[in-house]
């Protein structure tokens, strides 16, 4: 399948925080699976912190082209520094003593 321009469309859009990935090993550049599952089941990260609706975050699988790397990365991760920056200090003291 191809967009016109004999290039093969992607069958899942690249996500905003996961642009241009470095692999945390080599430095090789990561690429992201087109699906975020594992044998169809999606995969989540929760939070330790419990005070928002939205509990469980998107993660994605990445692949290391240069050293074979596989890591699992959160889809909005801006979004989760953001919430965990929000927090008061007693609040991540809370979060880090349960760890």
């Amino acid at each position: 399948m191809t967009d016109g321009t004999d290039q093969p469309k992607r069958a899942v859009p690249p996500t905003s925080s996961l642009k241009r990935v470095e692999c945390p090993y080599c430095g090789g550049r990561m690429l992201a699976s087109r699906k975020s599952m594992l044998q169809g089941i999606a995969v989540y990260w929760q939070k330790p912190w419990g005070s928002t609706l939205k509990m469980d975050e998107p993660v994605v699988p990445l692949a290391c082209v240069e050293c074979g790397a596989v890591v699992m990365a959160l889809r909005d991760a801006a979004r989760v520094s953001r919430e965990w920056q929000a927090l008061t200090p007693e609040e991540r003291s809370k979060v880090d003593s349960e760890q």
